[in-house]
């Protein structure tokens, strides 16, 4: 759980929201959601660690 979150904030930047209000906020992640997870499919099938940095 951790590393997703971890992934979530540092490469994707899931700190910060570039948008105001709820519904956009909620949009930015469901979308950073979406991204992470073909990255993560990714390094799965090349056997190589997702990087964190």
């Amino acid at each position: 759980m951790e590393g997703t979150i971890t992934q979530g904030v540092k490469p994707f930047g899931l700190c910060r929201s570039r948008y105001r209000g709820t519904a956009k906020t909620h949009l930015q992640h469901l979308l950073i959601a979406a991204a992470i997870d073909p990255t993560r499919l990714d390094a799965w099938l090349t056997g190589t660690p997702p990087e964190f940095d």
